[in-house]
């Protein structure tokens, strides 16, 4: 960890929600992923390309980033829809939730800055044993990795 300058820093049981652009990018992504996997599991029964999706990440990844999202925008500019390429060289941007919350969201939060190192809290069926077995007590709540905004 030291020689890649990671620190480690506790967080708060709701910071999950403050990694939801990447978990929707992630979400799109496996879609996408998943439509190539399946037309060519569905045309060919050969094992050599049961991860043909590999081929097609570099592809996918450089589309969904340099696709305008409407969620994100530079800070001062008036128009929301901002491609994550440019977002990610800029200090900070500006962005709003794809949902409307019934508690006020934002004010008197700690904002994660370019740089900062978070873990996700884990759903249901992330845990030891998934959404059939009871959570025991020694099951993890967030992730064992750690992800960089």
């Amino acid at each position: 960890m030291l020689e890649h300058n990671v620190t480690i820093r506790v967080i708060d049981p709701y910071s999950h929600r403050r990694v939801a652009l990447v978990e929707r990018f992630n979400k799109t992504l496996s879609k996408i992923l998943y439509k190539i996997q399946y037309a060519v599991e569905s045309i060919s029964s050969d094992p050599k390309l049961i991860r043909a999706w590999v081929r097609h990440l570099p592809e996918a990844i450089d589309y969904l980033n340099n696709y305008p999202t409407r969620l994100i925008r530079e800070l001062g500019s008036e128009k929301w829809g901002l491609e994550p390429v440019k977002a990610i060289a800029l200090e900070r941007v500006e962005s709003r939730p794809s949902t409307k919350y019934k508690h006020p969201v934002g004010q008197d939060e700690i904002r994660l800055k370019k740089g900062d190192t978070v873990r996700y809290l884990l759903a249901n069926a992330e845990w030891e044993g998934g959404m059939e077995n009871q959570k025991r007590a020694t099951d993890p709540t967030f992730s064992p990795s750690l992800h960089r905004i």
